[in-house]
This record gives C-alpha cells, structure tokens and sequence, in this order.
C-alpha cells in the first residue's frame, strides 16, 4: 500500500469547486485522490488547480465517458487502485468531510480499523438565499443547515478496500462474507441499507446540495452521474421545496477556511505524512522507526500528528500489538478513554504482552474503577504466561500497586 486515506470521486462541470474541495481535504489528511471526468464541459485536465494536484503524484484523473458511470468508476477505482490504499472515501464535489475534534481524518479513522468501513451522515445545507454564484468559499457561503429527515437518514462510506467488493449504489457497498461499515459509534450497518440512523456527534458530511440557484440549474442540466437520463434526474422545483425546512446557522467547517483561503491563494499542497527517515514504502524497517517517531512527537505533545505516524504504520503493521499500545497511550493522555479501551483491547486480540495489561490498568486508574484494577494486578502477578521477572517490568508494577493503594 502507499496510501492510508484516499478520496474518490466522479464529477461533472465542477470547474468552480474542484480547488476548494481538493484543498480542504488535502488539509484533512487525504493523501490522494482518484478523480472521474464524466464528460465535463471544461475537462478536469485543463484546470490549474488539478494540473498542480496531478504534477506532484496527488491525483489520479481517469476519463469517464457515457451515462450512468458513478457505479463502475467506484468499480473501477476498487479493483484498480483499492490495493493501493488503506481507506477510500467515496463521496461527491459537494460534499465535505468534517470531524469535531481533530484536524486530520486520518487519526480519527484509527479507531474504525478492525471493521470494513465507516459510514458518515449528512447535513444538508440550504442555498443561504443566493441566486447567483457568490465569490468565495462554498464553507463561508452556505452555512445554514436544513433538518431535513429524509436526507439525513443518508450517509457516504469510506471502505477498506480489502473487503469492499463493489458499489450497491452512491452511499453503500458490498463487503466480503463477514465484513461490514459501522457508524461512528460502532453500530453495524447492514450491506443492504442505504439509510441509517443520524448520528453526527463526531463526524459527517457537510451536503451542500443546492449551492446558489444558479448552480442548482447547472446541476439539473447535466443530469446524475448514477443514472442514464431515461431514468430521471434531478428537478428544479426541489430547489424552492428547501423553504418548507426548519433550518439553523452552522458555521464549525469555518475553522477550516483560513487555511483553505490560504492554500488557494498561495498554490500550495498541504499534508503531513508523517513517514520516518528511511521508512519508505520498500523500505525493510519494521515497526520501530514509527514508534520512535510517534514518540518524540508525543514529547513535544503534537498529539495528532503522533497519531498520523502511527496511522502510516498500520499501512504495513496493523497486526502488530505495540501499535495499538501506543494508540491506547496517546488516547489516554487525551481522556479519550473510550477510544483508549477500544485501542487496548484491539491490542490484546493480536498478542497478550504485559505492557497491554499496564496500560489497562492505567486507564483503569485513571477512570476510578480501583477493584478492577487490582484485579488486573493479581492476574499478573500470577499468570504463568504473563509473569515477566526483569526489573523494569518489576518497577512498573510496584508503581502499580502503590497507586491502586493510593485509590483505595
């Protein structure tokens, strides 16, 4: 694999939005993207913004001709460039990933791993009241969100590529036998549905559907790249039906847009890859380069990008338990302790080491659930597979029991 987090894509006649959306998700951590021309007026190649994407190896642009493509793009884009990547978001030109609380996508997809996917809500955005195109970003333009119950109940998915076998329609996949997407809060979502509950409490996707009027006309104009034209489209009548929506002011992705603004205006690329000296993808260094890395990063507490380093290790060593223990550290340190037990007892399904019953106990500690932490103890003291007699291991332990004594 070479990438950790990819976006595909299929798009048509979007010359006014492609650089604002390659940017802000660049700036999100997605470290290429794959790119469908479906036949658009101004072709993709002859724009700047993704000649320069193109030139430094970012993207990969791929014609895509005809009607009805969206399907076999998605297709195309697993069976082609799927064993290239770790994850791959696929999702439209309107559509903007955003997370709550981190910066980069790629330390909150960690967590998602062990399932076949992610699956991410939308939140439908009205046309703000433009009728013609404004300058600017689409972020800053349209900030009022519609509740609007049928759309929301939509989601897009980012898939392991490994598992997904092929798009069912735009939002969902089929996933080999026993492999299936979650939601953010690690629900399964069946393969046959393309509905699922709201729930947007860390993650989703900004759906700026309507844009202006003007561009809502574009769009019904060209028709949907997931359907022939015999099969109906888009209508302009949807465009006055966002009136009868309750609608509030939504503005989070603006933290974004300085940095957008900026990556524009300069014509720069922006991503923190996070790879070690001599740790390229041929490379025969193990694990340990990534785990020196995460850890001078954690001194200077660059959390997330600790993160990140951590997240181009799994590309080659999601199997390998310190991993996961170093994940489970970082989380602790952040009181993100859901997310730290989630990343321990991943760990532990992948080896029993005593350094995963320590941080457990930390964590145990740290969440005021003493009992259980002694009881941990005593296991290690016992347990004939896990006794370890050197005399660091010893020291932790009795700095262990001397705070579960303190606890009790």
């Amino acid at each position: 694999m070479k990438y950790y987090l990819a976006l595909c894509c299929i798009a048509k006649d979007e010359e006014f939005f492609v650089e604002e959306w390659l940017c802000y998700h660049s700036l999100l951590g997605v470290e290429h993207f794959y790119v469908y021309d479906n036949m658009s007026a101004a072709p993709l190649r002859h724009l700047p913004a993704v000649r320069r994407f193109m030139d430094q190896g970012r993207l990969t642009l791929m014609e895509a001709e005809g009607h009805g493509r969206q399907m076999p793009s998605y297709d195309h884009c697993l069976r082609v460039y799927g064993p290239e990547c770790r994850w791959i978001g696929f999702i439209d030109l309107d559509e903007f990933v955003y997370i709550q609380n981190y910066t980069d996508l790629r330390a909150f997809m960690a967590e998602f791993e062990p399932y076949a996917g992610l699956i991410l809500n939308w939140r439908t955005f009205s046309s703000n009241g433009h009728l013609r195109r404004p300058t600017g970003l689409v972020m800053d333009n349209y900030t009022e969100r519609l509740h609007r119950p049928d759309a929301d109940l939509h989601f897009k998915s980012l898939v392991d590529p490994r598992y997904a076998m092929g798009a069912k329609n735009p939002h969902t996949f089929i996933f080999a036998p026993g492999a299936y997407c979650v939601s953010e809060n690690h629900t399964p979502i069946p393969a046959e549905e393309s509905l699922a509950p709201p729930i947007r409490r860390r993650a989703w996707i900004n759906h700026y559907y309507y844009r202006s009027q003007q561009d809502f006309e574009r769009k019904v104009l060209r028709g949907r790249a997931s359907v022939t034209p015999d099969k109906g489209g888009k209508r302009l009548e949807a465009f006055y039906e966002q009136t009868r929506f309750l609608r509030e002011e939504d503005t989070s992705i603006r933290r974004f847009s300085p940095a957008v603004r900026k990556a524009m205006e300069q014509k720069l690329i922006p991503l923190f890859l996070a790879e070690p000296p001599h740790c390229g993808q041929d490379s025969p260094t193990g694990l340990q380069p990534y785990l020196d890395m995460a850890r001078s990063l954690i001194l200077q507490k660059q959390w997330e990008k600790a993160e990140c380093a951590l997240c181009r290790a799994a590309i080659r060593f999601d199997s390998d338990p310190l991993l996961w223990l170093t994940r489970a550290f970082i989380a602790r340190q952040k009181r993100e302790y859901a997310r730290a037990e989630q990343f321990i007892y991943q760990a532990l399904s992948l080896g029993e080491l005593p350094q995963n019953y320590t941080e457990l106990i930390r964590l145990r500690l740290e969440l005021q659930q003493n009992d259980e932490a002694r009881d941990l103890l005593f296991y290690l003291r016992h347990s004939p597979t896990l006794r370890v007699r050197e005399e660091n291991f010893q020291l932790e332990l009795a700095e262990l029991e001397e705070k579960a004594g303190k606890a009790n």
